[in-house]
């Protein structure tokens, strides 16, 4: 997987090539000091892609329009545009889930809202990977360091290699947590959208939830509980 970053902050940049390296990824790197100004910096885009031999598979850049210049070099490329606010088609913020961002010369497969960790750029870079082969960036669905593999429906936290020893219904419950998007959930609701046909009683939702609960503060997430309803954020 060969990735490049045209992030002109050089710490910011350092950071993105530390995490993506230790990952594994095969990384070129624009210098920020050769992106001092928007001409400059689309113009140093297009040259690295010129110059390249080999297709790359993501672009990790900072400014619209370097989504743009990334796209007129290699149209296959997907984007990830780090931005201080995500933003959805029609312009309204979102809390840094995937989205597609509006009135862009060239719209990002996915922005990701700054400030991140490097659990979260990695979720990030994984799930356009996943679109690059053709497997779909609905296959997962990240919130912060909290990440769900939905095909294979496993969860992590703080980690992309670790998942997280959950039992099948402390998964179906914690993905309609995620779902809910900062929204309290009753039991009913977990009953009707974690249970299905295989837990049918409110008592073993009510201990998956617990069960679920202690695993989520052991590994540093907490589940809040107002009035018999549950979230995660």
């Amino acid at each position: 997987m060969r990735l490049l970053v045209a992030v002109r902050n050089m710490a910011l940049s350092h950071a993105i090539q530390g995490a993506l390296n230790n990952a594994r990824y095969e990384v070129t790197a624009i210098e920020p000091k050769d992106m001092a100004a928007d001409g400059p910096a689309a113009k140093a885009v297009t040259a690295v892609f010129d110059e390249e031999s080999a297709p790359f598979d993501i672009a990790v850049v900072d400014a619209p329009g370097l989504v743009a210049a990334a796209k007129a070099a290699q149209p296959s490329v997907r984007t990830l545009l780090l931005a201080a606010t995500s933003l959805r088609r029609n312009g309204t913020s979102t809390s840094g889930s995937a989205s597609l961002t509006p009135d862009f010369p060239a719209t990002p497969e996915a922005t990701l809202r700054l400030p991140f960790s490097d659990t979260e750029l990695l979720s990030y870079v994984e799930m356009l990977a996943r679109e690059s082969s053709g497997a779909g960036m609905g296959t997962m669905l990240i919130r912060g360091d909290l990440t769900l593999d939905l095909k294979n429906r496993k969860a992590y936290f703080a980690s992309t290699r670790n998942a997280m020893p959950l039992s099948r219904l402390e998964y179906d419950i914690l993905e309609t947590l995620v779902r809910a998007s900062g929204r309290f959930v009753g039991l009913d609701e977990l009953q009707h959208a974690a249970g299905g046909s295989y837990f049918t009683q409110e008592g073993l939702v009510r201990r998956g939830v617990e069960s679920l609960d202690r695993k989520l503060r052991n590994a540093g997430l907490i589940m809040t509980k107002r009035d018999g309803q549950y979230r995660v954020l």
